[in-house]
C-alpha cells in the first residue's frame, strides 16, 4: 500500500497478504476488541468478524470470506499511510519476539485447532458480560500471531489464556447454577 494511490480497504489488505491473512486479520478484528472503552453492546457487532474467520478456519478454507459491507470498508491512501507509519515500529519490535519455533502440528490442522477454540472466545467477546471481552480477544490476537510466524511457544500462550478463560467461566456459571439450584 506504500506505492497505493486510491482507497486502502479491507479487500486490498485480504489480497495483500495472501496465504497469511487468516492470521492477519484475525489479529487486526480481535485487536479492535482490545479498546479499553468501547460503547456498550459495540462487542456484539466486533465480535462477528473474528467468528467469521474462525469458522472458516475450522472448515479448511484457503482464503477468507468476509460479508462485502467489511471487505468494502477503506481508509483513504494517506490515512492507511499514516496509521501504517504509527504501527509499523510496534510491529518490528513485536517481530523480534515472535519467529517460528516448536510448532506442533501440520499447518491445516493448527488453523483448524486454533479456528475452534476462538470461535468459541468469539462467541465470548460477543455475550453481553460486562468485562468479559478483553482477555478472549487477547488470547485470539496471541493465537493469530502464532499463526503468521508458526510460533509454538506463543500458540501455547494464547491456547493457556484461553482455555484458562474458559474453564474460569465454566467454573463461575457452575457455582451460579448450584447456588441458584440450591435456592429454588
Amino acid at each position: 500500500a506504500h506505492n497505493h494511490q486510491g482507497d486502502v480497504s479491507v479487500a486490498n489488505l485480504r489480497a495483500a497478504l495472501g496465504d497469511r491473512s487468516f492470521a492477519a486479520l484475525l489479529v487486526l478484528f480481535s485487536s479492535i476488541n482490545l479498546i479499553p472503552v468501547l460503547p456498550p453492546g459495540t462487542t456484539l457487532v466486533l465480535g462477528i468478524p473474528p467468528l467469521i474467520i474462525a469458522v472458516q478456519m475450522i472448515l479448511g478454507h484457503t482464503s477468507v470470506w468476509l460479508p462485502k459491507a467489511i471487505l468494502n470498508r477503506s481508509f483513504s491512501s494517506d490515512r492507511f499511510k499514516s496509521m501504517m507509519r504509527a504501527v509499523t515500529p510496534r510491529l518490528r519490535r513485536v517481530e523480534h519476539l515472535i519467529r517460528p519455533r516448536y510448532w506442533p502440528f501440520p499447518v491445516m490442522l493448527g488453523e483448524r485447532l486454533v479456528g475452534v477454540l476462538c470461535a468459541l472466545l468469539s462467541i465470548l467477546v460477543i455475550l453481553p458480560i460486562p468485562g468479559a471481552n478483553w482477555i478472549p480477544a487477547f488470547a485470539m490476537v496471541l493465537m493469530g500471531l502464532s499463526l503468521s510466524q508458526r510460533d509454538g511457544i506463543l500458540l501455547t500462550l494464547g491456547l493457556g489464556i484461553g482455555i484458562g478463560f474458559l474453564g474460569f467461566l465454566i467454573a463461575i456459571f457452575g457455582t451460579v447454577a448450584s447456588f441458584a439450584h440450591g435456592i429454588f
